[in-house]
């Protein structure tokens, strides 16, 4: 068995949490790191997801720095999903805008 890691860039529009981490992230770009794994299966071939990490880069006096946070792929689903969603404000001002 072989491990490999991928990395995706995502941008988030607006800041966003992730279930079971207390913080909160500002709206940015940030790296999803996911490391697979290959699984010896004779007929054919097949992997599993071993970890899925958020990468944070934060500068302080001029160093950049990284964090790496494991999370859940299903809790950055929802993020992604939440994020993607339309404030009903903004909906509602467009809308009057277009009926103006």
């Amino acid at each position: 068995m072989y491990t490999h890691t991928n990395d995706r860039p995502v941008t988030f529009r607006r800041p966003f949490t992730l279930d079971g981490i207390e913080e909160t992230f500002p709206p940015g770009e940030y790296i999803i790191q996911t490391v697979i794994e290959s699984l010896n299966e004779p007929a054919h071939r097949s992997y599993r997801t071993i970890a899925t990490q958020l990468v944070v880069k934060a500068g302080t006096n001029g160093h950049a720095e990284e964090r790496m946070i494991d999370i859940d792929p299903k809790a950055l689903q929802k993020a992604f999903t939440q994020d993607s969603r339309i404030d009903p404000a903004k909906k509602a001002a467009k809308k009057a805008a277009a009926a103006a």
